[in-house]
């Protein structure tokens, strides 16, 4: 691609973009992703290639960003890389991201992935070897093309007690906040198994929960609820009071720390396969980090084609 075209949408995309420095030179991400990222390695060394991109374009940027200082430019490129790295490296993600792609109904499951993030490294790590993956959040950073070619579908909504789960075999979600409770019901109504990491996020109080899916308590329950969970907290710093909200909704729920999930006749082997897989990834991480070695001096690969398909919806941004 012609350099002077890919810096006239570099300049588009600043227009557009807040005034933070950080947040306009992020933007481009969405521009590098439609340009480079074909396949998982692509998006998996995305760090560091986009940190490429930033640098082959400084001249632009600099145009772009009148008034700001080569020292100011420099760090916040570099900032932008350790938030990708961040996003896209993250060890527990890649534990989350694993179980999920272990414990899949079959190898060509259709899953929904609950709260991906705007950038979906998990839906993208579980469609490496899932038959389909729809990544659920309000936003993304990833245009749906690039998204496409990685095998996932994204869908810009929240998950509610209303959501439609026809077509897919299978909910998971990590950190999705105020849904855990929706995918829960959801999940359990229409038989379908489905794996949480849960958080406390946007955790009703019991109270609240209660009256939200119509279960009728006793104030002397409630007031039972609330020692019960002060007991149980004390004891483990793991636990949290969906543990004991949940089951309302789904008397087979099963916990394991901050793990959720109704796998079927597979729950006795989610607990194995998470303490496998957890103890795998962080030898995996700390040899990696051990034996890695970036080549700053790497450049980003020319893509031949004579101009850039500029009409890319500004919604997905």
């Amino acid at each position: 691609m012609k350099k002077s075209v890919v810096e006239k949408n570099i300049a588009k995309i600043f227009e557009k973009s807040g005034k933070s420095v950080f947040d306009k030179l992020l933007n481009l991400y969405y521009l590098y992703d439609l340009l480079y990222v074909k396949t998982y390695d692509d998006f998996n060394n995305s760090p560091e290639g986009f940190y490429s991109f930033l640098l082959e374009h400084y001249d632009c940027i600099v145009r772009c960003l009148p008034g700001c200082s080569f020292d100011r430019i420099m760090n916040e490129c570099a900032s932008v890389r350790e938030w990708l790295k961040y996003c896209i490296k993250d060890v527990y993600v890649k534990n989350y991201s694993d179980i999920v792609s272990e414990i899949k109904p079959s190898s060509k499951s259709v899953i929904l992935d609950v709260g991906a993030g705007n950038i979906p490294t998990s839906s993208i790590i579980i469609a490496k070897d899932a038959g389909r993956v729809g990544a659920m959040d309000k936003r993304f950073r990833i245009p749906n093309k690039t998204l496409n070619n990685l095998n996932v579908d994204a869908r810009r909504e929240l998950f509610n007690a209303r959501t439609d789960i026809d077509g897919y075999d299978m909910v998971v979600g990590r950190f999705p906040c105020s849904a855990i409770d929706s995918i829960v019901y959801v999940c359990n109504k229409y038989n379908k198994p489905y794996f949480i990491e849960t958080c406390d996020c946007e955790i009703p109080s019991p109270e609240v929960f209660y009256k939200r899916w119509g279960i009728d308590k006793p104030v002397q329950e409630i007031k039972q609820f609330w020692k019960m969970a002060d007991e149980k907290m004390k004891e483990n710093s793991l636990y949290n009071l969906w543990q004991i909200m949940l089951p309302e909704l789904d008397k087979n729920i099963q916990f394991n720390g901050l793990y959720a999930y109704n796998m079927g006749s597979s729950n006795n082997d989610v607990e194995k396969l998470i303490a496998y897989i957890k103890v795998r990834n962080q030898m995996r991480a700390h040899a990696e980090e051990g034996n890695r070695t970036v080549d700053n001096n790497k450049e980003v690969e020319t893509i031949d084609a004579d101009e850039l398909v500029e009409e890319h919806s500004t919604n997905e941004m």
